[in-house]
């Protein structure tokens, strides 16, 4: 686990002692490690150390609080810990700039460390050298001015903006040595971003639900001649229809409930999806698949790319299901109507044809 998993594995462990009256850290970590806890080389450990940095960077973040010794998950602990997505993304939502970015990432990738038995995470300082070498500046002794400005900027001005955003904490001292790690807010940035970005894309089209440009299914398989030739004519529809904007095929949402379902079948593949487009789609459709994290899981998201020059799209060759149904008809041209993949109108089919010619410049 990463650091960020860890901080909410200490999160989960206050939440369930939470009625406990007096939860002390030592008590906390014997529920961490159990009778690891009692040995002598615990007390120096970096699990016993991580575990006061997850406290610390919790605590930080208003997730965690003490009284009197006591530790005890705030009203804000349980609300990350049921659904992080909304800070998470308040806190994604800062800009920074690229060399802002260059050293927090840095800084979030060099310092968490990891353990086992049981699995745990700590942070170590990132020193001078580590973020000299990341922007390619020459360790001290200063040569020139020019040199000496550098060093100052990327070891204590840029951590120092960081750190007034709540990214970092600094530990500047003399001759050019500032330590430094990252927060549970930075390293969020840093390692979460895409995951905010992705949930709130994934939210917005699951409220809207399945459109002219957006179909969702609960789970996609590629193993029957069926099961191939209905995925290649909803691609086709997807990639036909005249619409604007992006087109998206979505897995992992029950259809009728519209609830999360779950992962992908991790065997299908872009590469999968491919040879199958290949041999039943004319021309063949552009696709990117990628599997995305999602605040409750993974979800495949499927984008399906238009070409005007290549209009209208058409199935390559007759597919029949097991049951002798047939699922894909040779030189059928498919559309969605709403949610529904379908023939095109004659006038629909005139009018791709025309974009088509238009587009190839006929």
């Amino acid at each position: 686990m990463d650091f960020i998993d860890w901080c909410h594995h200490v999160l989960r462990t206050l939440e369930k002692e939470r009625f406990h009256p007096h939860l002390s850290d030592h008590e906390l970590q014997g529920i961490l490690f159990g009778e690891r806890s009692h040995e002598p080389s615990f007390h120096t450990s970096n699990a016993r150390h991580g575990m006061f940095h997850a406290l610390k960077a919790l605590s930080d973040a208003g997730l965690v609080e003490t009284d009197n010794y006591r530790l005890r998950i705030t009203p804000m602990g349980r609300s990350v810990l049921a659904d992080p997505t909304e800070m998470w993304t308040a806190i994604c939502a800062h800009e920074l700039d690229q060399e802002e970015k260059i050293l927090l990432e840095l800084v979030s990738r060099e310092s968490p460390k990891q353990g086992s038995d049981p699995d745990h995470a700590w942070l170590e300082d990132v020193e001078r050298d580590q973020i000299l070498v990341g922007f390619s500046i020459p360790p001290p002794p200063p040569q020139t001015n020019e040199h000496m400005d550098q060093i100052q900027k990327y070891l204590y001005e840029l951590p120092q903006l960081l750190a007034d955003r709540g990214f970092l904490i600094t530990d500047g001292r003399a001759g050019y040595h500032n330590d430094i790690t990252p927060t549970y807010d930075g390293l969020v940035w840093a390692t979460r971003r895409g995951f905010t970005v992705e949930s709130k894309f994934i939210d917005a089209l699951v409220d809207e639900w399945e459109t002219t440009n957006v179909d969702f299914k609960r789970e996609l398989s590629l193993t029957t001649k069926g099961q191939k030739g209905e995925f290649a004519k909803d691609v086709l529809a997807l990639a036909t229809t005249k619409s604007s904007g992006p087109r998206y095929l979505i897995v992992g949402f029950d259809n009728d409930s519209r609830a999360y379902h779950g992962p992908p079948d991790p065997a299908i593949t872009q590469d999968r999806m491919e040879q199958v487009l290949n041999n039943l789609t004319t021309p063949v459709v552009i696709i990117r698949y990628e599997v995305v994290d999602y605040r409750l899981g993974k979800v495949g998201k499927l984008q399906v790319f238009r070409e005007p020059e290549k209009l209208p799209y058409r199935a390559a060759d007759d597919v029949y299901d097991e049951k002798g149904k047939k699922r894909l008809e040779k030189d059928r041209v498919y559309v969605r109507h709403g949610s529904q993949t379908e023939a095109p109108s004659p006038d629909e089919l005139n009018a791709l044809e025309a974009e088509g010619r238009r587009a190839r410049s006929e």
